[in-house]
C-alpha cells in the first residue's frame, strides 16, 4: 500500500483521555486499511498546554517516537522529558500521560498495537 501525503487526513480531538486542549492527529492511512492489530498509526501534534491524560494499556502497546519539540511524560510513575529521537513504549497494564509545557509544538509518531 502507498499513501501520498495529500490523501492523509487531519482531525482534532478535544481532551484526549481527559487531558487538556485540542490535539491534532494526522491519520496516515484509512482505518479500514490498517493492519488488524494496529489500532492507531498517526502523527500527533500537541501545542503548548495541551496534554493526553493518564491512561493504561492492558491489551495493547503504545509507542511514541518524538519527531520535534519536547514533552513531559509520566511513564508508569517515572517523570521525564521527551526530546526528538526519544521513544517510549507502554503496555502490559502500564500507564502514562503526556503534556507539552514548551512554547513550540511537539510532534510525535504514535502507534498502538493490539496484543
Amino acid at each position: 500500500m502507498y499513501m501520498p501525503k495529500e490523501e492523509m487526513t487531519t482531525y482534532i480531538r478535544e481532551r484526549i483521555r481527559d487531558g487538556n486542549g485540542a490535539v491534532k492527529l494526522l491519520r496516515m492511512f484509512p482505518e479500514e486499511e490498517q493492519p488488524a492489530k494496529c489500532r492507531l498509526f498517526s502523527v500527533i501534534t500537541l501545542e503548548k498546554g495541551c496534554s493526553i491524560g493518564w491512561h493504561t494499556h492492558d491489551d495493547e502497546t503504545e509507542i511514541y517516537y518524538i519527531l520535534e519539540g519536547e514533552a513531559e511524560t509520566n511513564d508508569d510513575g517515572t517523570v521525564r522529558t521527551l526530546r526528538p529521537g526519544d521513544v517510549t513504549v507502554t503496555g502490559k497494564g502500564a500507564g502514562h500521560c503526556l503534556e507539552n509545557k514548551r512554547d513550540e509544538p511537539m510532534r510525535m509518531l504514535a502507534v498502538v498495537i493490539k496484543d
